[in-house]
C-alpha cells in the first residue's frame, strides 16, 4: 500500500538524496512523486525539478559504473527492481495503475513531468514522468495526415538569371544532397537584364526519384529599399506561359497574378532588402513569409524573416513558413534551408497542394517528429535539442530546455488566453533550428 508523508518529508528527503549517487536515486524520486499530493506546496515541485535538474548536471557519470556498472548491468535493471515486484508486482500491477493513484486523487504523472519538462528520452532513458501516451491529443500538421516527407529547396538560381551553374548542374547538386525536389526560381522581369527569357522549363530533369517545381523570382517596381526599386517575390508552380512582370505592376498585384495562376507564393528574403512593416501587410495575401534564407545569412547575415512574419500573425494576417537556399552557386550557399512537405507522392502538383496547405515545417538542419496538443499541453518530438520554444502573440512564449532534448510537453495555457496563434521552434544542439507552420486556435477548435 502507498506510504504518505509529510510534505515537509518529501523535501527534505530529496535534498538529502540529492548529495549521493546510488541506484536508490532515480526510485526516490519516482517514489516521492508518487507520495506527493495535489494540495502540495510549490516548493516540493521545485524540489523534483531541482533534482532533475543535478541529475543531468552529473550526466558525465552516466557512461561510467553508474550506468555501465552494477546499476543498469546488476541487480538494479536485471534484478528485483524490474524484474520483480517493482513492475510486476504491487507498483504498476497493483495500487499504483490499478488502485487508488490513478483513480482517486494522486497527482499524475504528466502533470509533474510538465514541470519538470523532463529530458530522460534525451539521455537515453525512461523515468515514468510524462511520457504516457495522450489518448486525447490532436496531432497537428503536417504530421496529422500520415504521408511520407520529402525535402525540397523552394529558391534557386541558375545561369538561365544570375546563378553560377547551368540548370542540369543545380539539379545534379540538389539529388546528390539527398534532395527530393528543387526548383529553379530565376529572375524574371520585362525589361530586367538579369531575367530569364521565360519561367525555366525544368521538367526535363524530373526523372522517378528526383522532381522539380515550375517557379520564378518575380519582379517589378515600388519596393522602397532595394538597389533597383524592385519587389523580390517567388512563385512556386508558376505554368510555363505566365506572362513577364513589366513596369506597369505592382507588388501586391503581381502576388495575386501568380496565385490565379496556381503558384504557391511566397514573400521573400525580407530582411535582406529591408521590408517595412507598411510593404509587409501590402503583401500579405501571400501564401507565406520566408522566414530563413541561406545565401543572405552567408552573404551578409540577413537571413531571418520571422520579425515580419511575426508582425504579420499579430496583425491576424494567416500565413506559411518556408526556409530556402536563394542559391546562386557562386559561393557556399546550399544546402542550407529548406522545407520537409508531407505529400502523398513526391509528384508537383502533390507537393504544391501540400504548401498551400501548410503541411510542411522548414528547417537548417533541426527535425521534427511529431507535433501534438491534448488542451493546454503541447508535445513535441524532434531531433536532439537545446531548447523547444513555443512563441504566440506579442511577447507570449514557452519553452522547455535541455540537453539532448528529445522529448517535451509544454504548457501553452498562457498562449492560449492571448488566443491567435501559436509556432513552434526546435534550436538544435549545433544551433541548427526547425520551425513549424503557426497554428491558429479557432481553426484547431473546429477541428
Amino acid at each position: 500500500m502507498r506510504r504518505k508523508i509529510g510534505n515537509e518529508a518529501v523535501f527534505a528527503l530529496l535534498w538529502q538524496q540529492a548529495s549521493q549517487i546510488a541506484r536508490s536515486d532515480a526510485k526516490l524520486l519516482i517514489k516521492a512523486a508518487l507520495v506527493t499530493r495535489r494540495d502540495t506546496p510549490a516548493k516540493v515541485v521545485a524540489a523534483l525539478r531541482g533534482f532533475a535538474a543535478w541529475r543531468l548536471d552529473r550526466c558525465a557519470r552516466l557512461g561510467g559504473a553508474w550506468l555501465g556498472g552494477a546499476w543498469l548491468g546488476g541487480a538494479w535493471l536485471g534484478g528485483a527492481w524490474l524484474g520483480g515486484a517493482w513492475l510486476g508486482g504491487a507498483w504498476l500491477g497493483g495500487a499504483w495503475l490499478g488502485g487508488a493513484w490513478l483513480g482517486g486523487d494522486g497527482v499524475p504523472l504528466c502533470e509533474i513531468g510538465t514541470k519538470l519538462r523532463c529530458n530522460c528520452h534525451g539521455l537515453g532513458l525512461t523515468c515514468g514522468f510524462s511520457h504516457f501516451p495522450r489518448s486525447r491529443a490532436m496531432k497537428l500538421a503536417p504530421f496529422a495526415s500520415g504521408h511520407p516527407f520529402f525535402r525540397g529547396n523552394l529558391h534557386g538560381h541558375s545561369n538561365l538569371s544570375d546563378g553560377k551553374r547551368s540548370p542540369q548542374q543545380v539539379v545534379a547538386l540538389y539529388k546528390a544532397m539527398g534532395y527530393d525536389f528543387t526548383c529553379l526560381s530565376d529572375h524574371y522581369m520585362a525589361g530586367l537584364e538579369i531575367s530569364s527569357p521565360s519561367v525555366p522549363d525544368s521538367r526535363p530533369l524530373r526523372d522517378e526519384r528526383f522532381t522539380t517545381l515550375l517557379s520564378a523570382e518575380l519582379h517589378c517596381p515600388g519596393k522602397k529599399y532595394d538597389r533597383r526599386g524592385l519587389w523580390h517575390i517567388v512563385a512556386n508552380g508558376l505554368p510555363l506561359d505566365f506572362a513577364a512582370p513589366t513596369q506597369d505592376e505592382s507588388g501586391p498585384e503581381l502576388v495575386r497574378r501568380a496565385q490565379a495562376a496556381g503558384a504557391y507564393v511566397s514573400i521573400a528574403h525580407p530582411e535582406w532588402y529591408g521590408m517595412t512593416m507598411d510593404e509587409a501587410m501590402s503583401l500579405a495575401h501571400a501564401d507565406a513569409v520566408e522566414i530563413y534564407n541561406h545565401s543572405c545569412l552567408v552573404e551578409c547575415d540577413r537571413a531571418s524573416g520571422i520579425a515580419v512574419a511575426d508582425y504579420l500573425l499579430n496583425e491576424g494576417q494567416r500565413l506559411h513558413f518556408n526556409a530556402t537556399d536563394d542559391s546562386h552557386l557562386g559561393i557556399d550557399d546550399f544546402g542550407g534551408g529548406w522545407v520537409m512537405v508531407a505529400a502523398e507522392r513526391n509528384e508537383p502538383d502533390l507537393l504544391l497542394a501540400a504548401l498551400k496547405a501548410g503541411q510542411n515545417y522548414s528547417s537548417t538542419g533541426a527535425e521534427l517528429h511529431d507535433l501534438s496538443l491534448d488542451g493546454d499541453i503541447l508535445t513535441v518530438r524532434c531531433s536532439p535539442a537545446v531548447s523547444v520554444a513555443v512563441a504566440g502573440p506579442g511577447e507570449v512564449s514557452a519553452v522547455a530546455m535541455g540537453p539532448n532534448l528529445t522529448y517535451a510537453e509544454i504548457d501553452i495555457a498562457r498562449i492560449r488566453a492571448r488566443q491567435g496563434y501559436f509556432r513552434v521552434t526546435v534550436i538544435g544542439n549545433g544551433g541548427a533550428r526547425a520551425w513549424s507552420n503557426p497554428y491558429w486556435f479557432d481553426a484547431l477548435n473546429q477541428a
